[in-house]
């Protein structure tokens, strides 16, 4: 957890090591749940966030194409 930049601000150091910080958690609770898009687009808010939702399916395909290009190139 100390290495991901995410995690990191719920961890407090003590001098035997790292914990977690409960008050901080407890403060984030509020955002659980909720992310925020900026774009430059002329789409509404809820097509921004289709489109946003569905970049899953495009990054599988790259993951995917990767492996396949990795597989053919360990045969030569």
């Amino acid at each position: 957890m100390v290495g991901n930049k995410g995690f990191r601000k719920y961890l407090k150091y003590g001098g035997s090591g790292f914990a977690i910080d409960e008050a901080k958690v407890k403060q984030e609770v509020k955002y659980d749940g909720k992310w925020v898009l900026t774009t430059n687009t002329a789409l509404s808010a809820r097509e921004t966030a289709l489109h946003y939702k569905q970049l899953w399916m495009v990054e599988q395909v790259f993951r995917t194409m990767k492996t396949v290009l990795d597989d053919t190139t360990d045969l030569s």
